[in-house]
């Protein structure tokens, strides 16, 4: 599908080398987790719905940015881990392939990866159009941002999803005692107290109860507090921002809220110390319990109006 050389008059390339084992440039490009954090131009973020990574396999997705979704679609024609992607790529029309692109990794040093990605359009009018809109741009950007994500792949956990309530909405979720012990933990569990003092150094904690008598308590700090924008909370540290050794696992979690058609655009990041914290949160049930409790935030926020 993919020429060597690619048409000079229909093709785009673009390429970058990163600072990252091809291993972990693979990963992060396959992984529906990883993948909403780089996909994309600058101040856009990705919602997968899909992505089956073999050879006629599809990846569904929408790209939110400029006020607006874009419907996406990539079909796989050569999956070869952890080298090749060679892929059909289209929009709002399951039917219709929009252009032909591939994405290579190559070795090129010790733990360095060249990443080329190429883009064959129909004609050369259909590039132009292309680089009009600002592709070639969007494509340095969106390999810019992958060499930011691959740098803290095995450190970092996150979930970032399109909420269909407004941002104000969840900024008081996150920001007031009695909105927070709604949603904060997965059922059964319920989280029974909470102390906030909204500025850096100040105290957040909460304490969660389940079912069967178990408890569990949370203490730690804000380190950011960016009104009705970004939450940053660690529980490496106690009030005043003094060192503490945490009962539970270390880490530093960051929360924006971003407007989005109505709703809100929202990410959550845990960032750990090393790759086997990570590991061990996501052990514990990370996605699950982090994905439930957004899903609990969001019915509950309907009903304050």
């Amino acid at each position: 599908m993919i020429h060597t050389p690619p048409p000079a008059d229909r093709s785009m390339v673009i390429t970058r080398t990163l600072n990252a084992p091809r291993p972990m440039v693979w990963k992060v490009l396959t992984d529906p987790r990883h993948v909403p954090f780089f996909w994309g131009p600058d101040g856009f973020s990705t919602t997968v719905h899909e992505m089956d990574v073999r050879v006629g396999g599809t990846w569904r997705y929408t790209m939110h940015g400029w006020g607006q979704d874009f419907e996406n679609w990539i079909r796989y024609r050569t999956v070869q881990a952890p080298a090749l992607l060679e892929y059909e790529h289209g929009g709002d029309d399951p039917d219709h392939c929009l252009f032909n692109a591939s994405i290579r990794l190559e070795e090129v040093g010790t733990d360095k990866t060249q990443v080329t990605l190429t883009m064959i359009l129909q004609s050369a009018e259909d590039l132009a159009e292309k680089r009009k809109m600002g592709a070639e741009a969007g494509g340095n950007q969106t390999l810019a941002r992958l060499e930011q994500r691959v740098l803290f792949a095995d450190r970092d956990l996150g979930i970032t999803r399109i909420l269909d309530v407004p941002r104000a909405l969840v900024w008081k979720a996150w920001t007031s005692p009695e909105h927070l012990k709604q949603w904060w933990c997965p059922r059964p569990w319920a989280t029974k107290e909470v102390r906030m003092d909204l500025r850096a150094g100040g105290e957040f904690y909460t304490r969660m109860e389940g079912p069967d008598g178990g408890v569990s308590d949370n203490p730690g700090i804000y380190l950011l507090v960016e009104e009705g924008k970004r939450l940053v909370f660690t529980n490496t540290m106690a009030p005043g921002f003094r060192p503490v050794a945490p009962g539970f696992l270390a880490f530093t979690a960051d929360i924006t809220f971003e407007d989005h058609l109505g709703g809100t655009r929202y990410t959550a990041r845990a960032m750990h110390l090393d790759a086997a914290g990570a590991s061990s949160h996501a052990e514990m049930g990370f996605y699950d319990g982090w994905s439930t409790a957004i899903d609990q935030l969001v019915e509950a926020a309907k009903g304050w109006g």
